[in-house]
């Protein structure tokens, strides 16, 4: 009697041990970080900004050649506006992206900084979105190249493409910058311009995007 009970504990330690080997790590540990980032979003007349889709970004994000994000990393607000979300070990400043599809409105927060297991990061509203017309580089490589917004999705290829490019939806606020980087040349990117100043609904261009000397 002994031995058959014996049996079966083994078995079903070995049976536990399967399972956990077969489990996505997500699904075991939770992710790869324990940090995490909460805030809120609200409406422009103040309400909570509930069912909003909120993605945390690395702040120099590339949407083309790094890794997809994890799972964790996005999250959808709450009754309240409220969000959480899990930073990966792989960057020491974010920016979060918000999008609420049914009123078209997104909203960014950049520069956010980990500060312990967890970080409470500033409110922010939605708003609509606004647009940036930027010229395409000199160097630009027209079949492989493209330009993004670091810590964002938003990217826009250069095929096909004549000598500005629009970004059409762009959260309202202080754009970090804007970079060009090629697909033929993976990791290396340049920026073309930063500190760029959008305002909901209004359309910024920039046509001599890489100035370095004095203009009016």
């Amino acid at each position: 009697m002994l031995s058959a009970i014996c049996k079966i504990i083994a078995v079903s330690a070995v049976a536990g041990f399967l399972l956990l080997q077969c489990a996505s790590p997500d699904q075991v540990a939770g992710g790869s970080s324990s940090e995490t980032v909460i805030g809120r979003f609200s409406n422009a007349d103040g309400s909570p900004a509930q069912s909003t889709v909120v993605t945390l970004y690395p702040a120099d994000y590339d949407p083309i050649s790094d890794s997809p994000l994890l799972k964790s990393s996005t999250d959808t607000t709450d009754i309240s506006g409220l969000y959480s979300l899990k930073a990966p070990d792989s960057s020491d400043r974010y920016s979060i992206v918000a999008s609420k599809h049914d009123s078209g409105t997104l909203a960014m927060v950049t520069d956010v900084m980990l500060l312990g297991d967890t970080t409470r990061v500033r409110d922010a509203v939605l708003s609509k979105p606004g647009a940036i017309s930027v010229a395409v580089p000199d160097i630009a490589d027209m079949v492989n190249g493209y330009l993004y917004i670091p810590g964002t999705p938003i990217v826009v290829f250069l095929s096909g493409q004549s000598s500005l490019v629009l970004f059409d939806q762009v959260p309202a606020g202080t754009i970090p910058s804007i970079n060009y980087a090629s697909k033929a040349a993976v990791g290396a990117s340049s920026i073309v311009t930063s500190g760029i100043e959008l305002t909901s609904g209004d359309t910024v261009v920039i046509p001599f995007p890489q100035w370095r000397y004095s203009r009016k």
